[in-house]
Parts: structure tokens; sequence; C-alpha cells
């Protein structure tokens, strides 16, 4: 229904973003959710304020967001941060840093892009410590149920990849993909896709990210992914 230019929607919970995670991680009881791209801690303090008071494992590697992280963590003893990145590799590279910091990314942006603006612009970089997450964590038990999230600007089939063992441990995957990337090389929806259910995950949600408001054309995207024998069919 549209008023006053207004476009009006009965509300419907799985379409919320903060909505769909309560659920996943009531449903699924999550004792350990894996922040991947955490910046300054955005995604571990909306957590809390939705009342998960199980344990967050953050990863963020650029020094000033980690600086911001470790102010936002606070005396929280059930959140663990890291001043890594996660990858396909073990070692270190350069991350381009964005004007706005959160678009920073191991990929370099694309520059003629419709949505390219001043805070997409890299502004510098740095050398950061990059690992596998089948490296970092390797035949560690740290839960039962575990939820990873990944926000990593384009890097996303690179960190998968880094981790698929891991993956065998994971229950529920919220990964935030594009449709038409951002960055040179960057992963594609379709590639996110066809790796998760070759690991024996389905796509469970599907919830909207940036867009053009001028055409309606959508960039990106935050899917959820339970392991298919979790889902309800």
């Amino acid at each position: 229904m549209k008023l006053f230019g207004i476009n009006i929607q009965k509300y419907n919970p799985a379409n919320v973003e903060e909505e769909q995670i309560i659920f996943l991680l009531s449903k699924h009881n999550i004792d350990v959710v894996i922040d991947i791209g955490a910046n300054v801690g955005q995604y571990g303090l909306m957590l809390r304020k939705l009342n998960y008071d199980k344990r967050i494992i953050s990863f963020e590697p650029i020094s000033e967001c980690y600086e911001m992280l470790k102010r936002n963590k606070g005396t929280d003893n059930l959140w663990d941060i890291y001043k890594i990145a996660a990858g396909d590799f073990d070692g270190t590279s350069q991350i381009n840093i964005s004007n706005n910091l959160v678009s920073s990314s191991l990929l370099k942006p694309h520059e003629k892009l419709p949505m390219y603006d001043d805070g997409i612009r890299t502004v510098k970089t740095e050398t950061i410590t990059v690992s596998k997450l089948d490296s970092f964590f390797g035949n560690r038990t740290i839960g039962d149920s575990i939820y990873l999230k990944i926000d990593v600007q384009g890097f996303e089939r690179e960190t998968l990849e880094g981790g698929l063992g891991f993956l065998k441990s994971i229950k529920v995957i919220q990964v935030e993909s594009s449709l038409s990337s951002f960055y040179n090389k960057g992963s594609k929806i379709e590639d996110i896709m066809s790796l998760l259910r070759d690991q024996g995950f389905l796509p469970y949600n599907f919830i909207k990210g940036v867009k053009n408001n001028s055409t309606g054309q959508l960039f990106e995207v935050d899917i959820f992914f339970v392991r298919e024998q979790f889902v309800i069919s």
C-alpha cells in the first residue's frame, strides 16, 4: 500500500536481518558465533543487544578498526577478538583501506560502478596477517553449534575455500554476497551458492542490502545458509 508517496508493507520478520538472526540462533541452539570481517564490532554489539549471551569470536585485520573493536568489546569475557583476516592462504598481504573503513578489502574496488563513491575510495594500504580458517581452528572443538558470519567485501570465496574442513562443524552461515561485485575479481552470488551447495548447505533466506535507490538495482544481499540436514522442508 502506498500512502503520501511512502510504500507501506506488512511487517514480516523473515525480511528483517535482526529477526532472522534471532530465530536462527535460537532454533539451532547456537553457542558460538564466528564474526569474520568484524570492522569495529557492529555485529557483535548487535548480537549482545539481541540478548545473545554466548561466545563470539571476531576477526578484524586493520589496526584502526581493531583498536575500536577492542574498545567496543570492553570487558566482555565471552567475546574473543583476533587481528587477522581469513583467506585461502596463511601469510601476509596488503589490504586496501577505504575512506569509510567498512568498504576496505583485500581486493581493489571497481572505480566505474554506479555505486562507487568517495567512501569506497582507497586512501591507504596496510600489511595484515591472513590465516585459513582450517589453520586457525585446526581440529579444535570450539562449540557444539556454530554460526559463521562473513562480511569481507568481495573476498568471500577465498574465505570459505580456506575453511572447507572447518565448514563441516558449522550449522548456519550468513554471508554478504554481491550480485555485481564492487571489487576486481570479487566473489559473486553464484560463486558462493555453488561452493556452499557442494559443502552441504542450502540457501535459507535472502535479505536485501545495498541498492541504487534511483534505479532499484540491487548490488548486495545477505544470504543465510543452513546445513541441509537441519533445514525443514
